[in-house]
């Protein structure tokens, strides 16, 4: 055992913790549990207004979608397993974004599955929308099933499934607490923001994920949950924020948040495309004009866990490199997301309750609505 993984003969535990600003940073961990009575599986559905790319220069063009989040957690807010396999069944009317050739859940079906895992090299793989990879975990729908060899996976879905351009959401710094200095897995590069946005038109009615934990030695279990779709109006259009550079390593922008009274809060995201790295800057509450800033020294650096080396002149290292010369700095993108629910609230370790609030009440018609910008065009810092 070491300290981010905890294998044993069940696969059955917890994955991987969220992360937000109001609780430590911690290294995804795990541990063994049998879920029969000590999990909690939740849906909430809504629907996503996607701000997709078009042309070159890219022009913002709208497809209306499927939002959903999803939870499954033990008692202590940690993910209930480190293999599952989810299906959400919609309302008769749904299709499905195509998945491939001889997709199961291609049209004619209105579903979206996940496969069981298959460790028999003689056996083809189904081809399905989240195939062996797919789970429910701590906070979202991820590619995170543990391998079959055991080994543990950091990694997300591109928003939307389907779509013809798609953005990776991960919450890093500053809005989740700093995690590059050299003591999380190479791999992980952020936190789940608990959605998984499709792009398929939505359909009233109920929505159902059924997800199937299969154990070593405690039998399978199917756990469900359901949300019902009852208003198709999305929220308005987000454009994409403004960014303008300080020259240090951060710099300072403008999201206009679209006026609604269903909005609760907008993240703006940032992608540091030269080094792999991800931040995001948020809760922003209110509508119309709102100022945000990034800071200027959130990038990789060395040091033991609560050193705080990003805050050490010494070790510190810029958010984006300005380079050796003009032109030659980090390359970077930037794209925000406003929620009529509160995504950010539901984010362990902050929130390690075992079932979040993930929709917008009655005011949302208990609906987890979503409205995307498309990413800003890739530049140099």
């Amino acid at each position: 055992m070491n300290q981010y993984k905890l294998i044993a003969a069940v696969a059955v535990g917890a994955l991987l913790a969220g992360c937000s600003a109001n609780g430590a940073a911690s290294p995804p961990t795990s541990v063994v549990t049998n879920p029969s009575n000590t999990s909690v599986l939740q849906l909430a559905v809504g629907t996503a207004n996607i701000g997709q790319a078009s042309g070159s220069p890219p022009v913002q063009v709208q497809t209306l979608g499927l939002n959903t989040v999803s939870t499954f957690r033990q008692a202590n807010g940690l993910s209930a397993a480190l293999v599952n396999t989810p299906t959400i069944t919609a309302p008769v009317g749904f299709v499905p974004p195509a998945c491939g050739a001889g997709c199961v859940d291609n049209a004619g079906t209105h579903q979206m599955s996940g496969a069981p895992q298959n460790v028999n090299p003689n056996v083809a793989n189904p081809v399905t929308t989240f195939g062996q990879t797919g789970g429910v975990f701590s906070y979202g729908l991820a590619p995170e099933n543990e391998s079959t060899t055991g080994a543990a996976v950091y990694t997300r879905y591109a928003n939307p499934i389907g779509g013809a351009s798609t953005i990776n959401y991960g919450g890093g710094p500053p809005a989740y607490p700093f995690f590059k200095d050299g003591t999380f897995p190479s791999a992980f590069s952020g936190y789940s923001q608990g959605f998984t946005m499709f792009a398929a038109a939505p359909v009233a009615g109920v929505y159902t994920l059924a997800d199937t934990v299969a154990t070593g030695n405690a039998g399978t279990f199917t756990f469900t949950a359901s949300s019902t779709l009852a208003n198709l109006t999305p929220l308005p259009v987000l454009t994409t924020p403004t960014f303008v550079k300080d020259g240090v390593g951060g710099g300072a922008g403008v999201v206009t948040v679209p006026v609604d009274a269903r909005v609760v809060e907008t993240m703006v995201y940032f992608q540091n495309t030269t080094q792999g790295t991800f931040f995001a800057v948020g809760p922003i509450r209110g509508t119309g004009p709102q100022n945000y800033t990034l800071p200027d020294f959130l990038g990789p650096c060395g040091g033991a866990a609560g050193t705080g080396c990003q805050n050490n002149a010494a070790t510190r290292s810029p958010t984006f490199r300005l380079g050796a010369g003009p032109g030659t700095g980090d390359n970077y993108i930037v794209y925000a997301a406003t929620y009529d629910y509160p995504m950010f609230e539901a984010s362990p370790p902050g929130n390690v309750t075992q079932a979040p609030v993930i929709n917008g009440g009655a005011a949302t018609s208990n609906q987890a609505d979503i409205t995307t910008s498309i990413a800003s065009v890739s530049a140099k810092y």
